[in-house]
């Protein structure tokens, strides 16, 4: 009786110190908590997240270390599998039943299949990119995983969520010709929208990435966003008119230069090789046609593995928009039409914390982790496929200029934010 007292109480003791260095933000470098296999209850998620804890470090580039608070919601295919996962492989080769997006769900674990001349660019052989060895007819298979976000703000029981890789890899718009965000193809993809919302007329209301990452449940407790397009910062070009969105991409101004930007945990200089802005894909995205940078020069080796993210602003140009270079200095002038295919989509989005059952805590992520080109962001769960029971929606909360939210049928849906 004795030992077994002392073992029950060795174990709370275990228990309540990680809880206290999860909740201190504490993270070694090169490593999260979101690598422990462990999910915390849900019913505890909304006590454990905070807004970024941010400290001077003189080994960072930024000369800053960010900690993030994550949570996991939703799921879409991340991991590939392949031959050496064995039956499973076989099974999704022979599956019938693939449905109009090319999912299946086997076993309660849902898939992808997607097939080289399916994906926004594909190649082989080629320094950077994911090999699809010419056959780019045959079928590779990826499994949906829950989503880890970045809370880049919480406020209340809203939080402002950015994907933790890149997700996925689309064109900014399909046609190259003169956009906004506002008639871009990679917002109504985002957001299922029908031909109308965009300049190419693509009808992406059956398959697009809201439906596919989330429950219709899920989907109710993403709050409608007043997506503020302001021109660019240093060229002037239109941003083009304010949207309402559930899903979008970040803005330059809330990526540096404003005070947004900064308690997010980005550096205010857009030419700093901000490791809090670098970023790593999936190896669906990577299938996609998401480019990796790769250099065998012993200084740039730690960029290794880093990607060019969208961000929704334009660029120089109407047809070009803006975004992040893989060693985390902002790109103010854009992507053009010779080379709008190879960046990834790190969707962001406004979470009602109030929906507890939909979600839960995924520890923390450190800048740190990216000083030296580790990752630490990969941690494949299995998504619960299963519609919750819904959630009635709570007033909206307030978040800071660039993305205000707006909700859903509440009396704060008009309201300015000021700074």
């Amino acid at each position: 009786m004795k030992k077994q007292r002392k073992h029950i109480n060795l174990s709370r003791i275990t228990a309540f110190i990680l809880s206290v260095a999860m909740l201190a933000g504490f993270c070694p470098q090169g490593v999260s908590f979101a690598d422990i296999p462990v999910t915390l209850p849900k019913v505890n998620a909304a006590e454990s997240i905070s807004n970024p804890r941010i400290v001077k470090d003189s080994s960072m580039d930024a000369g800053q270390k960010v900690t993030w608070d994550c949570v996991y919601f939703g799921s879409y295919p991340q991991s590939e599998v392949t031959s050496k996962d064995g039956s499973i492989y076989n099974a999704l080769k022979n599956a019938t039943g693939w449905d109009e997006n090319n999912d299946i769900t086997i076993g309660g674990t849902k898939y992808r299949r997607l097939k080289g001349e399916d994906a926004t660019c594909h190649s082989s052989n080629v320094e950077g990119r994911y090999n699809w060895n010419g056959s780019y007819k045959t079928y590779h298979y990826f499994k949906y995983e829950l989503i880890k976000w970045r809370v880049l703000n919480r406020n209340g029981n809203d939080a402002l969520l950015l994907a933790d890789v890149a997700l996925d890899d689309q064109e900014y718009n399909t046609n190259c010709e003169d956009v906004t965000w506002e008639s871009s193809s990679i917002r109504s993809w985002l957001n299922g929208y029908g031909a109308s919302a965009n300049q190419p007329k693509t009808d992406y209301s059956r398959k697009n990435f809201i439906n596919s990452a989330f429950t219709s449940t899920q989907r109710n407790a993403i709050k409608t966003t007043n997506v503020v397009n302001n021109n660019n910062i240093n060229y002037g070009t239109a941003g083009g008119n304010n949207t309402s969105d559930k899903v979008f991409l970040l803005s330059e101004s809330e990526v540096y230069n404003t005070d947004t930007a900064a308690s997010y945990g980005f550096a205010k200089n857009e030419d700093t090789f901000d490791e809090a802005r670098r970023s790593r894909c999936s190896i669906y995205a990577y299938a996609m046609g998401t480019w990796r940078y790769y250099d065998t020069d012993a200084e740039h080796t730690k960029y290794n593995g880093n990607i060019w993210w969208w961000l929704r602003s334009p660029g120089y140009y109407s047809y070009c928009a803006a975004g992040v270079y893989n060693y985390g200095r902002v790109d103010w002038y854009g992507k053009n039409d010779e080379d709008m295919y190879d960046e990834g989509v790190r969707p962001a989005l406004h979470l009602n914390l109030s929906s507890t059952n939909l979600y839960s805590y995924a520890g923390t992520v450190c800048s740190d982790a990216m000083k030296s080109g580790e990752s630490g962001s990969d941690n494949p769960v299995n998504p619960d496929e299963t519609d919750k029971p819904d959630t009635p929606n709570q007033p909206t909360q307030p978040d800071k200029p660039g993305t205000t939210v707006t909700g859903d049928k509440t009396e704060e849906s008009d309201k300015e934010i000021k700074v």
